[in-house]
């Protein structure tokens, strides 16, 4: 798989990182022409989610939702940031994650709900976003915690460090 350069193309274009929300539930990573300029760190950071998540969505999904909320992020990324980074505090907040490690679940209540969907700006795919969008998106972060944990020999504390 070749992994597009977003530096500036022949026709002197940029082109940005991009969330596209699909109907299934799912989302999709995307490169778009862009009429703003890019500082070299924010090519960096979108070029590292790209790979990141290309290389391993369950990791690439959690590096997101470990960004700081000033990196420069699209407005689409820095919102599935703020839905990730929702879900990472509450995974963190879970007294028993120590021993519960791979079994710990993460409950989505509507409040949370209502808020994430609040919150939502103008994007790719702002129709297929709704209540049953984040809890599909929700599963797959417990599940995707899960899978990761298993295998991490160290605390889940050091996890979230890593």
């Amino acid at each position: 798989m070749t992994i597009p350069n977003i530096e500036k193309s022949e026709e002197n274009e940029n082109k940005e990182l991009i969330v596209i929300f699909k109907q299934d539930g799912t989302f999709e990573l995307d490169f778009q022409v862009s009429k703003e300029n890019f500082s070299e760190d924010q090519i960096e950071i979108q070029q590292e989610i790209h790979n990141r998540y290309i290389k391993c969505e369950n990791q690439g999904m959690f590096f997101i939702g470990f960004l700081e909320k000033t990196q420069g992020l699209t407005e689409s990324v820095s919102y599935l940031r703020f839905i990730i980074a929702t879900f990472i505090k509450k995974l963190s907040m879970n007294p028993d994650i120590e021993l519960l490690r791979e079994n710990t679940l993460v409950d989505l209540d509507k409040a949370v709900t209502n808020d994430l969907l609040g919150n939502a700006p103008y994007l790719t795919g702002l129709e297929n976003l709704n209540a049953l969008w984040i809890e599909k998106l929700w599963h797959k972060l417990n599940n995707s915690f899960s899978e990761m944990i298993v295998v991490y020999k160290g605390s889940v504390s050091e996890f979230f460090k890593s």
